[in-house]
């Protein structure tokens, strides 16, 4: 929202303006009140540490990537594997029992979410760029990783926090793991497999919600315009209820609760579904996850209609 303004100034009445200042001023204080509730978690986990990248967001805001067509065409339609399911997304021939246990067996592939999130807290460990107009510098080594991070196979959620990874290394810190030209193709490279995964995903009726928004609030960033779809920003809008939350499907729920009786999985996985379960049981209309998701994209489908807007709206916003 705040890169929206800066590209659209002259586009934006200062209502509108206004509208957009308070939304995001409003996050702010939202992600501020959370970093001090839970201040001790914060600071002794690396999930936690990872999350403050989040409120230091100057770099990030200007860095964003400018809005390209095509750029994953190449990725897109190539025999490049990021794992051994790419026909069977690609026909939507993959079943969603097959799918759902794909994302829950993380730790068979590269990224795990231990891995993800202590790659995530060592990226402040890079210093700060003091002009972003300077070229990119090497990221400070980190073992796990610079070998986690450029390593296939990866699907699902192991998929998106590889890119995520590599994605804020390059905006938050303006820096590169193996040379600034070798990790843009790579993040390419992810972004197109994940465009396949959440082509799949709508496809099957958008039954994994979360894995499809996480997909492309992410890959979003780059720029890439094959995530921006009306369709796909609708079906998002028609996720949120009345009062403004959102959950994961229950068809997605229940086939993980199938999956996970079929199945032993290591306790932290078993954790993740179980927490995802108990919601559902407890008619939890707020899944935090899903609604900062949401968020996410519809800040960028508004970033992306205005960027096609060619003169000054003469309505307003919808509020």
């Amino acid at each position: 929202m705040k890169r929206t303004i800066m590209e659209n100034r002259k586009k934006l009445t200062m209502e509108e303006m206004n509208t957009i200042k308070s939304i995001y001023k409003m996050a702010d204080l939202i992600l501020v009140r959370f970093l001090y509730m839970h201040k001790n978690q914060v600071w002794n986990s690396p999930e936690g540490q990872a999350i403050t990248i989040y409120f230091r967001d100057i770099s990030e805001v200007f860095m964003l990537g400018k809005f390209c067509r095509g750029r994953l065409q190449r990725w897109v339609y190539s025999t490049h594997r990021l794992h051994g399911f790419l026909p069977e997304l690609d026909q939507a021939t993959l079943s969603r029992a097959k799918y759902a246990e794909l994302l829950g067996a993380l730790d068979s592939y590269y990224l795990s979410v231990n891995e993800s999130d202590t790659c995530m807290a060592s990226i402040p460990d890079s210093p700060e760029p003091w002009d972003l107009r300077l070229p990119l510098t090497r990221c400070r080594r980190h073992a796990m990783c610079d070998t986690a991070l450029l390593q296939s196979p990866s699907i699902g959620y192991s998929l998106a926090h590889r890119a995520l990874n590599l994605i804020l290394r390059r905006l938050d810190r303006r820096c590169y793991i193996v040379s600034e030209a070798r990790d843009l193709v790579l993040i390419d490279q992810l972004c197109a497999g994940m465009y396949r995964e959440a082509v799949y995903i709508a496809r099957r009726g958008y039954f994994a919600r979360d894995m499809f928004m996480e997909h492309v609030a992410i890959c979003s960033m780059m720029g890439y315009e094959e995530f921006h779809r009306a369709s796909w920003y609708r079906r998002v809008a028609s996720f949120v209820d009345n009062i403004g939350c959102a959950t994961e499907s229950n068809n997605f729920l229940q086939t993980s609760q199938r999956v996970r009786l079929n199945k032993e999985y290591p306790s932290h996985i078993l954790e993740i579904i179980q927490n995802r379960l108990r919601s559902h049981l407890m008619n939890d209309r707020c899944h935090e996850h899903v609604i900062t998701l949401s968020m996410v994209m519809m800040a960028q489908a508004i970033r992306h209609s205005l960027f096609h807007l060619k003169k000054k709206y003469s309505g307003k916003f919808n509020k």
